[in-house]
């Protein structure tokens, strides 16, 4: 073995396993089940107000046709507040494909974090400022006094009169953006990986290493360790929506 095939696999195989423990590291995502709307997995909400809040969004998805859904979870798990809930956006494709109107408002309740991710589509209306707004002056406030369905029934309220402009929020963006210098680190060495395969031939670096990173970085899927997620598109009654990283969180 050459000094640059050693090299090569070290390289591999420490990102084979620095990436494999990321992925052991993500939550799963709940069932998207067809037509729901509203995801009390953590039971905060009784059965009338989780209706209540279902009808709400669906009458305004049929006169608007954007689509939100709302998540109730007890626990990240481990995970990222917003990197989760901006994979599982994506992967349910919640809003019109072709317009980028979807909205998830989150929460999880033993992390005491919320959390709202805005379509592409949504952003120049439900602008980080104005997430933000709904977020701290809004639901944390609720959420102290644990009046939880008065906290999302009044950001729906928000959401929608901002979407006629009627809400613009509090002129403060405080989002949690993907980290750059990561982003860029992750960039390098995908780069690397592609350049290195094409001197070395496929091997490991093409057929698994390759694969993996691929999968990892294009829209939040794993490539061959997909454990089930990605890839929903329009499933559920979604039709496919894009997030790019608009909105707000914080810890109530």
């Amino acid at each position: 073995m050459t000094r640059f095939h050693t090299v090569k696999y070290v390289l591999f195989s420490f990102l084979f396993f620095l990436f494999a423990s990321v992925n052991l590291q993500a939550k799963e995502f709940p069932k998207l089940i067809e037509g729901k709307r509203v995801y009390d997995l953590a039971n905060v909400l009784s059965d009338q107000e989780e209706m209540l809040l279902e009808r709400k969004i669906v009458a305004y998805q049929d006169s608007t046709s954007s689509q939100i859904v709302i998540l109730i979870e007890q626990s990240l798990e481990g995970d990222d507040d917003f990197l989760y809930t901006q994979r599982l956006a994506e992967s349910w494709g919640i809003g019109q494909k072709n317009k980028d109107n979807g909205l998830l408002i989150a929460a999880f309740m033993s992390d005491r974090k919320l959390r709202i991710q805005v379509g592409r589509g949504l952003e120049p209306v439900v602008t980080d400022a104005v997430s933000h707004s709904i977020i701290n002056d809004i639901m944390k406030p609720a959420f102290r006094q644990q009046a939880y369905y008065q906290a999302f029934d009044q950001a729906l309220n928000a959401v929608f009169a901002a979407s006629k402009g009627e809400f613009k929020g509090d002129g403060k963006r405080k989002g949690k953006k993907a980290p750059i210098p990561a982003l860029g680190f992750i960039i390098f060495i995908v780069i690397m990986i592609i350049v290195l395969s094409r001197r070395g031939g496929g091997g490991f670096g093409g057929g698994l290493a390759g694969g993996y990173m691929a999968g990892r970085m294009m829209g939040g899927g794993y490539g061959n360790f997909s454990s089930g997620r990605g890839g929903f598109g329009g499933g559920g009654g979604f039709g496919g929506g894009s997030f790019g990283g608009g909105g707000s969180g914080g810890g109530w």
